[in-house]
């Protein structure tokens, strides 16, 4: 079986179109901002993607990236941004304002493979924000964290560097130029409502609660009621950007965070990924694990719009 979307392109149809939402996390494993709630608003696509999504990160002392994976009340810190400040929210704290333009110094962080990504230190007020909030949250929670994982002494925010350039994996990327900043590995992550719908029927079957796109972060959400039809989508455009469909997402245990609790208790959602979306159930080469949503990487900058529509150009 091979991924493919149930449109047949060669049926006479026309092509659909679909609306979308779209969403950055403007620091890596943090709380989501909406780009399309105002019917005014626009959105930059830069070389990175979205204009300040994940440019944040928080990092161990010695650099290495933290997540969700490690760290589930991240979920529960969320950002909102001015033309100034980077603000931090988190349940019974105070906000926390960062300028937007903070110099400081560098540090080589590590996310995944890729070693030595420059980012700039934020400084350790910002730092010990968050890693108060963390650790109450932890004393208030026992047993929160992965058995395997210790929180380190202390964090570091950083900024990705404004001259680093961080290469999309040469393997899915079509061009040497296609960069990202602080996400996993692309740019871009999209995941239709249809499909969704169709995992919380499937959950449904089984007694359990529904869950929505904030465990899956995707920034491009499709509008439509088909389940996977992404799957079977090689180009899109959305406004004056271009978009290639590059890679199946594979899923991680971040899934299993309930973004409204900060823990990981919703085990059943990657069993249940699991028992119709393996890579090698779908026929799919060279992406291992469960798959949900597709990585995309632009093909050129410019910008969005809420009223855009989604538009596929080519299909597998």
């Amino acid at each position: 079986m091979e991924l493919k979307s149930e449109y047949d392109p060669h049926n006479g149809e026309s092509e659909p179109t679909f609306g979308f939402d779209g969403r950055i996390y403007p620091v890596k494993s943090f709380g989501e901002i909406s780009i399309t709630d105002s019917p005014n608003a626009s959105w930059e696509v830069g070389p990175r993607g979205f204009r300040y999504d994940r440019e944040w990160m928080v990092t161990a002392p010695d650099g290495t990236f933290l997540t969700q994976r490690e760290i589930p009340p991240f979920a529960l810190i969320h950002p909102q941004m001015t033309s100034e400040h980077l603000t931090l929210r988190a349940p019974g704290f105070e906000d926390f304002q960062l300028p937007l333009h903070v110099d400081g110094p560098r540090m080589n962080t590590s996310i995944w493979r890729d070693q030595g990504v420059q980012g700039i230190d934020q400084g350790p007020v910002v730092a010990e924000w968050i890693q108060t909030f963390v650790g109450e949250f932890v004393d208030r929670n026992p047993g929160c964290l992965p058995k395997s994982f210790t929180l380190p002494s202390a964090f570091n925010l950083v900024r990705i560097a404004p001259d680093y350039i961080r290469q999309v994996d040469q393997t899915w990327a079509l061009r040497e130029v296609d960069q990202t900043g602080f996400a996993d590995g692309f740019p871009f992550l999209l995941i239709g409502g249809g499909t969704l719908i169709e995992l919380n029927r499937r959950i449904a079957e089984e007694g359990g609660a529904p869950v929505d796109m904030r465990h899956f972060r995707p920034n491009l959400i499709a509008t439509h009621n088909q389940p996977h039809i992404e799957d079977g989508w090689k180009r899109i455009r959305i406004g004056d950007v271009e978009f290639d469909v590059v890679k199946p997402c594979a899923r991680c245990k971040i899934v299993t965070v309930d973004p409204d609790k900060g823990l990981a208790v919703r085990q059943d959602v990657l069993r249940i990924l699991g028992e119709y979306r393996k890579a090698r159930q779908l026929g799919v080469e060279n992406v291992g694990g469960v798959l949900f949503g597709q990585n995309l990487v632009h093909c050129n900058t410019g910008t969005i719009r809420p009223s855009d529509q989604i538009e596929v150009l080519e299909y597998i």
